[in-house]
């Protein structure tokens, strides 16, 4: 899907855990799956609670 010129698209990830074992790990691991979807996105917010 492309991008018109005046279009913002905006990325909801909805309410994301972080537990001990997650900030363990590199964060750009942990949404490596998600990263197209960030890069493709000109605001992106979620929730986060801390474990």
């Amino acid at each position: 899907m492309t991008k018109a010129k005046n279009d913002i698209r905006m990325t909801y990830l909805g309410n994301v855990e972080l537990n001990k074992h997650i900030r363990k790990n590199d964060i750009n691991d942990a949404f490596s799956a998600v990263k197209p979807i960030l890069k493709g996105s000109d605001y992106s917010t979620a929730s986060l609670k801390f474990f």
